[in-house]
């Protein structure tokens, strides 16, 4: 019987843990929460940039005639802007009504990740609202980088556009 905690024992030894402690375990536990929910088949969460780097971003034109029409547009237009800048882009992902992301890998092997969004998309069968694209290159923390690549997906998207709409 010596062995069995009172419950004060258990109340008194908790509020001796520092502040630290307490934060440093609801960090642990928001950690478990979070790795439990991503063996489960749910779509991913879009979680504001609290745990990832910041990347940049910008807007561009879908060159998709409507969001009805699929990504391959869009697909087109993000390879070829990022192989402009030697960085190999691939879909990864189930294609999504309102967002794509892409892996990226750069000539000197640095991994990075591009998500775009499309905007204003609504039933689907009128042209979107534009797309707001965001690059992320991990390991090299180079935002010059980052913004070379959006600019030469932006201009690929306009090409893209024209190649699309010409009858």
């Amino acid at each position: 019987m010596e062995y069995m905690t009172t419950p004060s024992r258990t109340r008194a030894s908790f509020c001796k843990r520092s502040p630290i402690q307490v934060v440093w375990g609801c960090a642990g536990a928001i950690t478990l929460v979070l790795g439990a929910m991503g063996g489960c088949n749910a779509p991913p969460i879009s979680t504001p940039h609290l745990f990832r780097d910041a990347g940049s971003s910008t807007k561009a034109l879908d060159p998709a005639r409507t969001p009805y029409h699929g990504w391959d547009a869009v697909d087109q237009g993000v390879i070829n802007g990022s192989l402009e800048e030697l960085v190999i882009a691939r879909a990864i992902g189930r294609e999504g009504v309102h967002t794509r992301t892409y892996s990226l890998r750069t000539l000197q092997g640095n991994p990075g990740t591009l998500t775009v969004v499309r905007k204003d998309v609504g039933l689907g069968i009128d042209p979107s609202g534009g797309l707001v694209i965001e690059c992320s290159i991990r390991h090299s923390g180079d935002k010059q980088a980052e913004q070379r690549v959006l600019d030469a997906i932006r201009r690929a998207m306009i090409e893209q556009h024209r190649i699309e709409h010409e009858d």
